[in-house]
């Protein structure tokens, strides 16, 4: 999977995420100043993955991809607490259901090697997916409490009317036992 150092101002900066699907992102290998020039997370030290390192290079090749190997793989620089994603490539088999991704890529499959011809996910490609999300989240929450205001607005009418209802009883009640009666 290569990642797209383009945009990269900083090269001792470069991770690798992994998203399986349906779960949350996973920190999965970076940039180390050693003699290899990576170092992966202790859950992903397998003879499987193997990096590419150089002044243009950062690419994770996986050899002999199993299905828990599928989900989205997202390369990208930390720039102080935030990571900025450059590219990202799916590794998803076939007959496995089709999950929502925002980097489709492709499977080279001559080979039995992970390593996939990723698309790149350019600056806010993905974003339009979350702007929609939340835009929908925004007008819903405030269909809701448009019909909430609607209904308590309705009840507290319903019960003034009630205690001017309930007050005008008393007060007749009142001027009946008295013998005076009331506009």
């Amino acid at each position: 999977m290569e990642c797209n150092m383009s945009k990269v101002t900083n090269k001792n900066n470069l991770v690798w995420y992994r998203q399986s699907f349906g779960k949350v992102p996973q920190y999965f290998v970076r940039y180390y100043r050693s003699n290899s020039g990576y170092i992966f997370d202790d859950e992903f030290k397998d003879s499987r993955f193997s990096m590419t390192v150089n002044d243009q290079k950062f690419d994770l090749k996986i050899i002999g991809t199993r299905e828990d190997d599928g989900g989205e793989y997202f390369c990208g620089e930390v720039e102080r607490t935030k990571i900025k994603f450059t590219s990202g490539t799916r590794l998803q088999f076939e007959g496995e259901e089709m999950k929502h991704s925002p980097t489709p890529g492709t499977v080279n499959n001559n080979t039995d090697s992970g390593t996939l011809q990723g698309s790149n996910c350019s600056h806010g490609e993905g974003d339009n997916f979350w702007i929609i999300v939340l835009t929908s989240s925004i007008i819903i929450s405030l269909i809701v409490n448009v019909v909430l205001l609607g209904v308590l607005y309705k009840n507290q009418r319903k019960g003034a009317s009630s205690r001017n209802h309930q007050t005008r009883t008393n007060q007749t009640d009142a001027g009946l036992m008295s013998g005076t009666v009331l506009p």
